[in-house]
C-alpha cells in the first residue's frame, strides 16, 4: 500500500476529528451561554420581588406595626407590611419559604419550590431554585449572624436580613470527553436593612 496514501488518510481523519470536536465545543458553549442567560433573567425576576418585599418589612402607611416579624428561620420568614401602600393601613402577612417540595418538571434533582404568600394566597416560584437561605443580624454591619433557631428576643432584635439565592439549570451540561454532568449555577446575595424594624427606627 502506498505510504503516502495511508499518511494522507491519517492526517485527513485527524483533521476531521479535530473539526468535529471543535463543532461540539462551540455547540456546548452556545448552549451554556443560552442557559446562563435564561437563569440570569429568572434570578433577576426573583431578585426584583425580594428587593421589593424585604425593605418594606414593618412598613405601614401611617402607623407602626408591632412585632412585624412573626417568625424567622434559615429557609423561611413571615412578616407584616402594608405592602401595597394602601392609605387605609391594611396590613398584609407575607411569607417567603423555601420548601422541601421537589420540582418534578425538570430532570435536575436539586431544585425545589420557593413560595411567596400574601395573606394565605401562595405563588409557587419554580425557576430552578436550589438554595434560598436567610441570615439575620442584630447589629448593623455585623459579620456573625444570629444562631438558628431564633428566640423571641432574637427576632425582636433583628436589624438586618441577608438573602442568599442560588439557581441551577434544569438540564445538566456534559463536556466533551467528560462523563460528569454539571449544572450551570447562578448565585445572588444581598443584605437588607428594613428601616421600619423597631431597632432601626
Amino acid at each position: 500500500m502506498n505510504i503516502n496514501l495511508v499518511t494522507s488518510f491519517i492526517i485527513g481523519g485527524t483533521l476531521l476529528l479535530m473539526l468535529a470536536r471543535m463543532n461540539i465545543s462551540v455547540g456546548q458553549s452556545a448552549t451554556e451561554v443560552a442557559i446562563s442567560g435564561n437563569k440570569q433573567m429568572l434570578k433577576s425576576d426573583i431578585q426584583e420581588v425580594v428587593s421589593y418585599d424585604f425593605p418594606k418589612i414593618g412598613y405601614d402607611f401611617s402607623n407602626s406595626i408591632i412585632n412585624p416579624i412573626v417568625s424567622a428561620d434559615s429557609t423561611s420568614i413571615t412578616f407584616k407590611s402594608n405592602l401595597d401602600n394602601s392609605p387605609d393601613s391594611t396590613v398584609e402577612t407575607i411569607v417567603w419559604e423555601f420548601t422541601s417540595n421537589e420540582v418534578t418538571s425538570t430532570p435536575n434533582p436539586n431544585d425545589y419550590v420557593l413560595i411567596r404568600s400574601i395573606d394565605g394566597v401562595s405563588q409557587d416560584i419554580i425557576a430552578g431554585v436550589t438554595k434560598f437561605k436567610l441570615n439575620y443580624y442584630d447589629d448593623l454591619g455585623d459579620e456573625v449572624p444570629l444562631s438558628i433557631p431564633l428566640s423571641a428576643a432574637d427576632i425582636s432584635s433583628i436589624r438586618q436580613i441577608e438573602v442568599v439565592l442560588e439557581l441551577q439549570s434544569a438540564e445538566a451540561i456534559s463536556t466533551f470527553g467528560n462523563a460528569d454532568q454539571n449544572y450551570i449555577i447562578t448565585i445572588w446575595s444581598k443584605r437588607f436593612t428594613p428601616r421600619n424594624l423597631s431597632a432601626n427606627l
